[in-house]
């Protein structure tokens, strides 16, 4: 179908589309204006999407008990146009195929949920779930590679999960789904510590469970000498009580022999995609190294959202210097 338009604009100027988009138009005949139809526009030399909009953000690849019919892949548009996945498949993982006869049109911020039985989904999750498509075959409970291309063999998604540490362990059949902890950040989907589990058991098919920071970031509305962006930051709370921050010495072999390392662990909460941890180290309290100068080596995570997280100082400390500090900076 070649639809032609023509329209005058109020002040003779045209109506350009310059990049791949979506319109929904109606037409005024007299005083009636017709139904609203919709047209996935593709512009000459772009392809229907890019291989950075499109991400896996939420895999149920092991629910709890014998639910195996309410697996879940949701995958998410996170560029800034709409992506057309009009005959793009999974060539790795699951056996499905977009449908190549008509558009599949996935707004800019939109998620789509696939799942691999339709009438279990309804009975697990209700019909206010919108399934977007059935695929075949079952996701691997030990973790397996997921491939998404489009119809011209354009890679648009690509990740290979787990479920062991450092993989979240609580996705593989004690409820929770496995979740992007920030996909619009751009961080690898292969790296286990992009990911979390979801915060209710089921997962969060067709919405979103992350909470972000509201309030005076410099307050301290609970009196306990943290401020609120921190409070936020280390999960603190009445009911889990103040975690604080631990700083510690302890030994690691680097492979030169056991050495004295500054370690600093905290609880850290995952549900908010826009907070950034880092651990910087000085010998002054004056000049700060941020670059280079801790590694994360553990991360366990409290099955609520949050996890413990464990930064050790990439340098053992120098018997010739007299002292050495180490801080957590949460933005």
């Amino acid at each position: 179908l070649e639809l032609t338009q023509e329209r005058i604009a109020s002040d003779g100027g045209e109506i350009p589309i310059t990049g791949n988009t979506q319109v929904r138009s109606r037409t005024l005949n007299g005083s009636e204006w017709s139904g609203m139809t919709e047209s996935f526009f593709t512009v000459a030399g772009q392809s229907p999407q890019a291989a950075t909009d499109v991400v896996v953000g939420e895999i149920h690849y092991n629910p709890s008990g014998t639910s195996e019919g309410t697996e879940v892949i949701e995958v998410l548009n996170i560029g800034p146009r709409p992506v057309n996945l009009r005959g793009a498949r999974f060539v790795d993982g699951v056996e499905f195929t977009f449908p190549r006869r008509r558009d599949t049109v996935l707004p800019s911020g939109a998620r789509m949920v696939l799942a691999g039985n339709l009438h279990k989904m309804n009975a697990g999750y209700g019909l206010g779930v919108e399934v977007g498509g059935l695929y075949s075959g079952r996701l691997n409970n030990l973790g397996e590679r997921l491939r998404v291309e489009d119809e011209g063999g354009l890679q648009l998604a690509d990740l290979t999960f787990g479920d062991t540490a450092p993989w979240p362990l609580a996705p593989d059949g004690a409820g929770p789904s496995l979740v992007m902890i920030d996909p619009d950040s751009g961080a690898d989907p292969n790296n286990p510590f992009a990911w979390r589990s979801s915060t209710v058991a089921g997962g969060t098919p067709g919405w979103d469970d992350a909470v972000a920071f509201t309030g005076d970031p410099d307050g301290d509305d609970d009196g306990d000498g943290l401020n609120n962006l921190l409070d936020h930051a280390l999960a603190n709370s009445p009911e889990r009580g103040e975690s604080g921050v631990v700083v510690s010495l302890e030994l690691h072999d680097n492979g030169s022999g056991a050495e004295s390392f500054l370690t600093v662990r905290h609880r850290a909460n995952l549900v908010d995609p826009g907070l950034r941890f880092r651990v910087e180290t000085s010998r002054d309290l004056v000049n700060w190294r941020s670059t280079g100068a801790s590694e994360l080596v553990e991360r366990v995570e409290q099955g609520d959202g949050t996890a413990t997280l464990t930064w050790r100082s990439t340098q053992p400390l120098d018997p010739a210097v007299p002292c050495e500090f180490i801080r957590l900076v949460v933005a």
